[in-house]
């Protein structure tokens, strides 16, 4: 009976060192790039939250909306 657990033990040893060195399938390689842009879309969603973040991209926003009309009001100079 002993003898029987210790054969079975090393063939489930055996059997998850074969699986370690198995290369990731398709699916595997598909579910963890999956996870990982859930995870990077997750942690920039968390990003922008932040009030600084928030405070830099209404600058950024006005900035080119500064810019915009700059270039609209130069143009309409220059028509006339």
């Amino acid at each position: 009976m002993a003898a029987a657990k210790a054969r079975k033990a090393r063939m489930v040893s055996m059997d998850k060192e074969r699986a370690i060195k198995m290369p990731p399938n398709e699916f595997a390689i598909e579910t963890a790039n999956k996870n990982n842009g859930l995870l990077a879309k997750a942690q920039e969603q968390i990003d922008q939250e932040h009030d600084d973040v928030k405070h830099m991209n209404q600058m950024q926003l006005y900035s080119k909306v500064v810019t915009i009309r700059d270039k609209q009001l130069e143009e309409s100079k220059q028509l006339e």
